[in-house]
């Protein structure tokens, strides 16, 4: 299997200006291409993924072992695994926003999404493809075509509409009502009416600003000044 894709990066917070993509300092986690090809290790019981000559550190080594499938992995897309270096020395990966963690989203996507087996490499992946592998996640392939929600965590993975794509140069706040427990009401904001309800509001910054309350207790998110998706 191949997966290939380029990771966006995440920038420092609090810069003061938009982050130079050849400027190393101005990222946590600097923008990357990744290219690797995966196989399955019997005698692992789990995935090694060799980086190619696209990736930024070709020959670099992931392992996926069926170690690492935890409920924070397998329900919060959020994975631990092995990196070797080139040289062969190994260390630990958990929980960072970083290319790595996009190969194994796009690993997972795979198999939620019934990819693996018919379509190969994730230049595939889109809505069209999906359920064409025998084994695939049912509950998500039965709430997307039964509703106008996400079936899974990686549904936007494939080309599924991103259903809040809010840029901060034209929307300064999202409102959010949870509608109580004996309610239905998909998106109907009437459903909620004349009933028990909780409204939180949230004020987006632009992390180009100069001034940034840090108050802990306050609902100011500090999110990029560009609308860009990162994974």
């Amino acid at each position: 299997m191949k997966i290939i894709g380029r990771f966006n990066g995440v920038a420092k917070p609090n810069l003061g200006h938009a982050p130079d993509p050849k400027n190393p300092s101005d990222w946590t986690y600097p923008p990357a291409n990744y290219d690797f090809v995966g196989s399955y290790d019997p005698h692992l019981e789990g995935w090694t993924f060799i980086a190619q000559n696209d990736s930024d550190i070709p020959r670099e080594k992931l392992i996926f072992n069926k170690g690492d499938l935890t409920p924070k992995a397998i329900f919060g897309g959020d994975f631990d695994f092995t990196i070797v270096s080139p040289d062969g020395k190994p260390r630990q990966h958990t929980s960072a926003n970083d290319k790595y963690e996009c190969v194994i989203r796009d690993f997972c996507t795979g198999f939620n999404h019934g990819f693996w087996g018919k379509y190969n490499s994730t230049r595939e992946f889109n809505v069209k493809n999906q359920w064409a592998s025998k084994y695939y996640n049912i509950y998500s392939q039965i709430i997307q075509q039964n509703s106008n929600s996400y079936g899974d965590a990686y549904s936007d993975n494939v080309g599924m509409n991103v259903h809040l794509n809010l840029n901060p140069a034209k929307v300064d706040t999202l409102t959010a009502v949870l509608l109580a427990d004996n309610q239905a009401g998909g998106y109907n904001p009437k459903a909620a009416e004349g009933s028990t309800r909780i409204t939180l509001q949230s004020n987006f910054v632009s992390a180009s600003e100069d001034s940034i309350d840090d108050n802990p207790e306050d609902s100011t998110f500090n999110i990029n000044p560009e609308p860009v998706m990162i994974f």
